[in-house]
């Protein structure tokens, strides 16, 4: 098939004409179909409403534009811009709203030209649209945020009115339902949680009752202890003297002959143990219940460790021990009581001894350390178990004894160590390998501060 373009005198644009040669049966042609086509038809084929449409024969001519299309167009097209287009050169576009394409097989172009105005039409009209559909879901949203959430915040409040009721120790405060499942979840977590603490707050009140009641009946328990204590000193005080009277009366009128010189001796041993037990007892009471006081005096310590030393010696040699002193020759300012001290060097050396075996070696040595005099007192005895170790200055506390209980005390003499000692600021320690390694007690006391010297 042809098709050419004829010019019509009189017409703008030319008419399209198509011929196509009509073939036999037998293959030779018979004659020919021509047809005439308006262009103003093949103009209604390429219309776009808001667009400028041009179509070129790719030499130069034009083939049909759109209806309603300027003859030249707003922005002339460049000469042979179909020319270009046919063979596929590019073309000097009109403007940012142009643009160029060939028609396949016909070797002819279209250019199609768009005003700015039309091309921002949908532009325009897309943002006015988002505009009234803002206008009306801002409002729409904020009234749904708001009853949003109020429906959150309400049973949320309700929660947190609850737990400052529980905090100022009202745990029956009310939690509303929520339909909101994660806000329902936290309330039946904190109801749980509300539930288990104050199970545990009534079993902690529980237990604090109990643990009032064994405390005021330990009290009452220890207080009558110290009554009994010092009733029992008091009681045991009338008896001894008249035993003592007694031995003394047969000091004086017995002869010094058997058996009366074996018997009277050992009455008299007796009555000074019994009198120190009973001398223990009331020193316990008394420090218990806080009413001994101390006669400091400035003193030496190695005068304080030398009495007591001769004060046991008795003891010491009848059980043939060996006892060692060592003594600075500086002497050792205190601040202290004088007595209370002896008592307590006189209690260390009565426990090493009795707690030593016959021929056993006692040592006591007395040194200056820093700010402080130290004591030790070391035995070669029976030694004191590491599970007793930490509990030896208790009251009432002993190692384990013989059946005899031969020269055993109380367990008090330790304790009454311990007390006197802290009384004047300082502090005592026991050290022990083990049963039969022997004992060894530091007693420290903080040394007097001498006065500064006036000047002349």
């Amino acid at each position: 098939m042809v098709v050419e373009l004829l010019p019509v005198p009189g017409e703008e644009l030319p008419r399209l004409v198509f011929s196509a040669p009509v073939v036999g049966t037998d293959g030779r042609p018979e004659g020919a179909l021509v047809g005439v086509v308006d262009a103003g038809a093949l103009a209604e084929r390429i219309s776009r409403p808001g667009s400028n449409v041009f179509l070129g024969d790719g030499h130069g001519r034009m083939v049909a534009r759109r209806m309603g299309s300027p003859v030249p167009s707003p922005r002339a097209l460049p000469a042979g811009w179909d020319r270009q287009v046919a063979r596929g050169r590019p073309v000097a576009e009109l403007g940012p709203f142009a643009g160029f394409a060939p028609v396949p097989d016909l070797g002819w172009a279209v250019a199609v030209e768009r005003p700015r105005r039309a091309a921002l039409a949908g532009v325009r009209r897309g943002r006015e649209m988002a505009f009234l559909l803002l206008l009306g879901v801002v409002p729409l949203a904020i009234v749904a945020g708001i009853v949003t959430a109020r429906w959150i915040a309400r049973p949320l409040g309700t929660l947190a009115d609850a737990v400052g009721e529980l905090t100022a120790g009202n745990p029956g405060a009310p939690l509303a339902a929520s339909d909101i499942s994660e806000v329902a979840r936290l309330a039946a977590a904190f109801t749980e949680m509300r539930d288990r603490l104050a199970e545990r707050n009534r079993e902690g009140e529980r237990l604090a009752a109990e643990l009032r009641a064994r405390a005021e009946a330990l009290a009452d328990s220890d207080r009558r202890k110290d009554e009994f204590l010092a009733m029992l000193a008091h009681e045991l005080r009338n008896p001894l003297g008249a035993i003592a009277n007694a031995a003394y009366v047969l000091v004086q009128t017995c002869p010094a002959e058997p058996p009366f010189d074996r018997v009277v001796p050992v009455i008299e041993r007796q009555i000074q143990h019994l009198a120190r037990l009973v001398d223990d007892l009331l020193d316990v009471s008394r420090i218990t219940r806080g009413k001994v006081g101390l006669r400091r005096a400035r003193i030496d310590l190695g005068d304080i460790v030398r009495h007591a030393v001769d004060t046991v010696r008795p003891l010491v040699e009848a059980k043939r021990h060996s006892l060692r002193l060592d003594l600075p020759a500086a002497p050792l300012p205190l601040e202290a009581d004088a007595t209370r001290l002896e008592q307590v060097m006189g209690n260390l050396l009565r426990n090493a001894a009795k707690y030593t075996d016959p021929g056993g070696s006692i040592e006591v040595a007395v040194e200056r350390r820093g700010g402080e005099a130290v004591v030790h007192v070391r035995d070669d005895g029976i030694g004191i178990a590491p599970e007793l170790l930490p509990r030896v200055f208790d009251l009432f506390t002993q190692g384990e004894q013989g059946l005899d209980r031969a020269g055993a005390g109380l367990g008090i003499g330790l304790t009454l160590v311990r007390s006197l000692v802290e009384m004047h600021g300082g502090r005592v320690e026991a050290r022990s390998d083990g049963p039969g390694q022997g004992t060894e007690l530091e007693v420290r006391l903080p040394l007097s501060i001498p006065s500064p010297t006036p000047p002349p």
